[in-house]
């Protein structure tokens, strides 16, 4: 689950290095583009997704460290009557 965390962390934050990396005021012929709303609302879905993924990477985890406590108490409590 980590390293598919990380390729997919890694490819979001890719996705909004190169939206960053574009201009965001175009000017073709007569027309002036501004992209700058669009440009924003890709970098923070980049970093929403980032963050939820993260949330539920840090749930995952908690829930077996609560596992393992569990299975720890279980096993001392047999063990120490």
């Amino acid at each position: 689950m980590l390293q598919t965390w990380r390729v997919h962390s890694d490819r979001y934050t890719e996705v909004a290095n190169n939206v960053q990396m574009q201009e965001t005021i175009l000017t073709i012929q007569f027309v002036l583009l501004d992209s700058s709303p669009l440009k924003f609302a890709i970098l923070a879905h980049c970093q929403e997704w980032q963050n939820k993924f993260t949330g539920l990477l840090y749930e995952m985890a908690m829930s077996r460290l609560a596992e393992v406590d569990s299975y720890l108490s279980n096993m001392k409590n047999k063990y120490v009557k």
